[in-house]
């Protein structure tokens, strides 16, 4: 619970510079390209989903921290914050190792973009 509240407590203090990479009907998909780590096929990295409308629920924004198996193309949760459309933090969720499980990649297009936008070969350094 400690971790999740300090997880919680960075992301609402950082001003990560998202990078959109999908807009659908009415949310917005993007990442936080300084969270990018890679391990051989592997990506962590840290996105957020956010709606022009709150959902039922009063969530409006959800930031996740996710780890993809490129060559595998699954995606594997390892925690998550909802926010609601005042920036008041909803819900926190750190995901304990032995209940994280890797997911297929939907063939919808925000796991497309996902994908495209992590599993891309890294710019090369002249």
């Amino acid at each position: 619970m400690a971790a999740t509240l300090l997880i919680a407590a960075a992301l609402a203090q950082a001003a990560p510079a998202w990078r959109t990479i999908h807009e659908a009907d009415g949310a917005l998909y993007a990442l936080d390209p300084a969270s990018l780590t890679r391990e051989g096929d592997r990506v962590r990295a840290r996105m957020r989903a956010s709606r022009a409308e709150p959902m039922a629920d009063g969530i409006s924004s959800v930031v996740a921290e996710v780890e993809l198996d490129c060559r595998a193309r699954t995606a594997t949760l390892l925690g998550r914050t909802a926010f609601g459309a005042d920036g008041r933090l909803l819900a926190a969720l750190e995901v304990p190792a032995e209940q994280r499980r890797a997911e297929p990649l939907h063939t919808n297009a925000e796991d497309e973009a996902l994908h495209r936008s992590l599993c891309a070969p890294p710019p090369a350094t002249p």
